[in-house]
């Protein structure tokens, strides 16, 4: 028999008759790493364009650099679906070694980061038995950014 100890979850909070809770404010959050998501430069040429009527582009007159988002169902690309969740990491990544590099998502990061904080090792991964679940959930928070901003991009 092994005995498996969570101290950071053995905690006890008391509430008064307003129902709030007796605690801390949560701590800042860190943001020490970094994500890239590849676009072809073609898809971005059909949504955003600019244009200067200056031979002279390093002065600081506003007038001569024009810029331009072509808004509308036609100039955002079908095939464009730009998910945050399926950006790949790229610096600062919970990436363990000998771990597929196509599980290096923000969503599979996201996922290893909570089992740092609930089992202090990344590894810890494999003691979530929803981790299934977790991703498809982040994905979804995602996609709907995605939505957020396609939407703005298209009307």
């Amino acid at each position: 028999m092994v005995n498996f100890t969570l101290s950071g979850l053995n905690s006890t909070l008391s509430m008064d008759l307003s129902g709030t809770l007796a605690g801390e404010a949560p701590a800042a959050l860190d943001v020490s790493a970094t994500a890239v998501y590849y676009v072809k430069t073609s898809d971005m040429l059909k949504v955003f364009k600019f244009q200067t009527d200056s031979l002279d582009v390093n002065d600081l007159d506003n007038a001569d650099i024009k810029y331009y988002v072509f808004r509308g169902v036609d100039a955002w690309p079908a095939n464009l679906k730009i998910n945050p969740a399926h950006a790949a990491m790229s610096e600062n990544a919970m990436l363990p070694s000998g771990v597929d590099a196509s599980k290096n998502l923000v969503k599979h990061d996201f996922v290893r980061y909570l089992a740092q904080c609930l089992f202090n090792t990344i590894h810890g991964v494999d003691l979530f038995s929803n981790e299934d679940a977790l991703l498809e959930n982040i994905a979804l928070k995602g996609q709907d950014a995605r939505t957020a901003i396609e939407l703005a991009l298209i009307t």
